[in-house]
């Protein structure tokens, strides 16, 4: 659970046109593999819950919704968070010795994240793509202040495998 924080905290590379693909094989697959994984390592438990015979209804849906939960964090904890790794590692050396390409995109609103508890390390930026679908980009939280104005994101990239561009830089103008 720690290296997921410091994988997300840490090695917070941001990407282009990250597709249904990107999720299905980067998140879901290795979801569905994680919670196999749980079930194989705490079948002895999970059947001694089973077996156990319930003492009412919302026992049941305590005891159950607990093991699922437990199953979900670590499959996302400890696949997910792998299968990211390799995956930025992969992107890292397909993007090596490629030309720096820049794309620029039209910024929908900014929003500055100036909360005053908690560990808030992200501001947004919404801006359309291509195909004018809203996106989301994360800045430093001091990089932007909340605002509706029309201005433009220059990011400066390389492009990877799968038509995905990593992204290196950004101006917003």
């Amino acid at each position: 659970m720690i290296v997921g924080f410091l994988n997300y905290f840490l090695w917070h590379d941001q990407f282009l046109k990250l597709d249904l693909k990107y999720n299905i094989i980067f998140v879901v697959l290795p979801m569905i593999l994680g919670v196999i994984v749980f079930y194989f390592i705490n079948r002895i438990f999970i059947k001694y819950i089973t077996d156990t015979k319930s003492s009412g209804l919302v026992d049941t849906f305590l005891s159950n919704g607990i093991l699922i939960l437990s199953a979900l964090f670590f499959a996302y904890f400890s696949v997910v968070t792998v299968v990211n790794v390799v995956f930025k590692i992969a992107m890292n050396h397909s993007t090596t010795n490629k030309p720096l390409i820049t794309k620029t995109y039209t910024v929908e609103s900014t929003f500055k994240n100036n909360r005053n508890r908690g560990i808030h390390l992200f501001s947004y930026i919404y801006y359309l793509d291509e195909s004018n679908q809203l996106e989301t980009f994360n800045v430093d939280e001091d990089d932007v202040e909340t605002s509706n104005e029309t201005r433009k994101i220059t990011f400066t990239c390389q492009e990877g495998f799968w038509g995905y561009y990593k992204i290196l830089d950004y101006k917003l103008e």
